[in-house]
Parts: structure tokens; sequence; C-alpha cells
């Protein structure tokens, strides 16, 4: 799959909202920031996706990090704190970045990042937030990976994970109950249970994670692709960040058999979702 422009606005304001409680927006504006004096870390993914980020902060969104980070007061804050909280945040965003690439890719130590000619470049995506008034700005620059350079080919398997869990599936004002086991993969799942829901029919699946009226649950857009006696096959199509990790998670704990090459090659695409 391919990073995109959403994913890395999201990763960036969950990181910057749950870690230091921030309030993130999007902002557009970057004459003040371009300008200034900023700090900055990089990582580095190589692999399947290869290409380095690059996180940068105002000096005083910087202090204010370290100030959570070291847990020292506001006027104790050195130099090497403050960068110490920059590379923090840089590893953070990109290993939660890395984690909605295939399992061939890895994160590499963050270092500091210089910005040539004291101009930020052009680069593949960005974003910049304001976080309380001061701005952060994350850059990605790297391979850009179609998704259709990745489709499976007859060499390539998916992790499975048999799930006791149930799965709702609603397509067209019908709606498929299935109380499991039923057979997960990052790519897709087959639902156990006679359906009268036609193959190519687009629906949305539910996989219930408890009980009650405040249960969890994942949810993910799909394609019916497959219909037998025994039950239907769904390929996912999309997905938000929080429920990709929480698939994720799902199949690796429940994994019934190893991967192949230690790559998951399709996965369904990642939005924003609701904000």
């Amino acid at each position: 799959m391919a990073l995109r422009n959403r994913e890395v606005h999201k990763v960036t304001a969950t990181v910057l909202g749950s870690t230091f409680g921030w309030s993130v927006t999007p902002r557009s504006n970057t004459s003040g920031f371009a300008d200034a004096i900023r700090i900055g870390s990089s990582v580095r993914i190589s692999g399947f996706w290869d290409g380095e980020i690059s996180v940068f902060l105002t000096p005083e969104l910087a202090r204010r990090a370290a100030v959570v980070t070291s847990q020292a007061p506001t006027r104790a804050v050195n130099e090497s704190q403050i960068r110490e909280s920059v590379r923090q945040i840089a590893g953070q965003i990109g290993a939660d970045l890395r984690d909605l690439l295939p399992n061939s890719c890895e994160l590499h130590v963050a270092t500091p990042a210089t910005i040539s000619g004291g101009t930020i470049r052009t680069t593949n995506m960005s974003t910049l937030v304001d976080c309380d008034g001061e701005a952060c700005w994350v850059l990605v620059d790297g391979s850009t990976i179609e998704d259709e350079q990745v489709s499976a080919g007859p060499s390539r398997r998916f992790s499975r994970a048999e799930v006791a869990l149930g799965v709702t599936v609603s397509a067209a004002g019908t709606i498929h109950r299935s109380v499991g086991p039923n057979n997960l993969s990052m790519n897709g799942v087959f639902v156990r249970g006679e359906s009268s829901i036609p193959r190519g029919r687009d629906c949305v699946v539910k996989v219930h994670l408890g009980e009650g009226p405040d249960e969890e649950s994942v949810q993910v857009t799909g394609r019916v692709v497959r219909v037998t006696p025994e039950g239907f096959a769904v390929e996912f199509l999309e997905v938000d960040l929080d429920s990709y990790r929480q698939l994720r998670d799902l199949v690796r704990l429940n994994s019934v058999e190893p991967k192949t090459n230690g790559t998951e090659p399709v996965t369904p695409r990642v939005v924003s979702g609701a904000e």
C-alpha cells in the first residue's frame, strides 16, 4: 500500500494529541514557520517502502515537548532534552507510519534533521499542523507505491486467523450474522453460514470484539468475491486507522499459519475516518 497525506496527518495528530494533550489542527499558512528556526529529527524506513520521515517543530513547541518527556520544570529543560524530545516524536510517528506498511519494512534510529539552504524542500507528501499556537511539520520523502503494484500473485499468502468472534456483514439492506469461527486476514474474511448477499456486492463488515451496547468492533468496507454452500468470502477494500490497528493485532495474535516471506503484500486502503 502507499502512504498518503491523510495517513500522515492522522498519525501525526494522534501521536501529538495523545502524548502531549495538545489540540492539533491542520495549518495551511507556512509563511511564518518556514522562515523560523526549526528543531528537527528524521527516521528512515527501508524495505518494501524506502524513504525518510522528518519532523520539525518550532523551538517553543520542542521545549513544551521536552517538559513532558523529561518531566523537568520548564526553566530547567536544556538543549539536549529538547532535541531528545523531538527525536522521540519522530521515532513514534515513524513507527506508526511503518505499521501501515508491509511487515518487510524496517525502522531505523532517529537522527537530527537538517534543512538544506534554510528552506524546506518539496517532498512526496507532508502535513503541517498547529499545536496550541505553535507548528509541527512532518515531511515524508520516499518511494511511492501504488496499490496495483502490490497485488498478490499465486505464490503470495496472507497470515490467517481463526477467530471465535461474531461477524456482521451489511449490504444493501441485507444483514448476515455469523457467530464463528470465521477465517480472518488483513486482506479479507471468510464468513461462515448461508447468505443471500450476492457475489460482487459491496458491503460493510463488523468484527465484534465484545458484547453489549458499548462493545468495540473492527469495521471494514469490502466486496463479496466468492460464495459457497459453507459461506462467503469478503475482500477488504477500505478501513480507518483505528480499525486497521485492531485488525492487524487480531490477526497477529490469532494467526494459524506463518508468513511465507514476512510480508502482508495487500491490505485494505487506510482512510482517516470520521474526525
